[in-house]
C-alpha cells in the first residue's frame, strides 16, 4: 500500500516539470535534494515568497548554518557558499526545475508553487530520517 504523503510528493513533484516522465522528474528533484545546502537554499527562498538577491540567498544560509543545521565549518564563509551556489547549487536546482536564476540581477526566484515544493520538501526530510 503506497503511503498517501508520497503519493502527493509524486504529484508535486509531476506539477514542478511539465512534459517530462514523471520517473525522470522524481530522479531529477530527489537528486537535486540531495544536499542539505540546497534544501536550506530552498527553505530560504520559501521563507521569502519565493524570490531573494543572491546575497541575501547566501547570507540567509550562511546564518542557518551557523544555528546549528549540519555542516562542514569550513565551508560557512560567505564567499564560499556564493562560489558553491554558483559553480554547483544553483545549476543543480534550476536542472530539477525548482528555481531560476537571472544572472544580470542576481536574483533567484522559485518556479514551483509553495504547496508543491513543501510536499517535496517534506517528503525528502522523511525519506532522510527513514534512512
Amino acid at each position: 500500500m503506497s503511503d498517501p504523503k508520497n503519493t502527493h510528493a509524486v504529484d508535486a513533484i509531476a506539477a514542478v516539470n511539465k512534459g517530462h516522465s514523471v520517473e525522470r522528474e522524481v530522479t531529477d528533484v530527489f537528486s537535486a535534494l540531495d544536499s542539505p545546502r540546497r534544501v536550506r537554499l530552498l527553505s530560504v527562498l520559501w521563507e521569502a515568497d519565493g524570490q531573494l538577491s543572491l546575497p541575501t540567498a547566501v547570507e540567509r544560509t550562511v546564518a542557518r548554518e551557523r544555528a546549528g543545521e549540519r555542516t562542514n565549518g569550513s565551508d560557512r564563509s560567505n564567499e564560499r557558499v556564493r562560489v558553491s551556489f554558483r559553480h554547483v547549487h544553483l545549476q543543480k536546482l534550476s536542472a530539477a526545475g525548482l528555481i531560476a536564476v537571472d544572472d544580470a540581477e542576481e536574483r533567484i526566484r522559485l518556479t514551483v508553487e509553495s504547496e508543491h515544493l513543501r510536499a517535496v520538501l517534506d517528503s525528502a526530510a522523511r525519506l532522510t530520517q527513514s534512512v
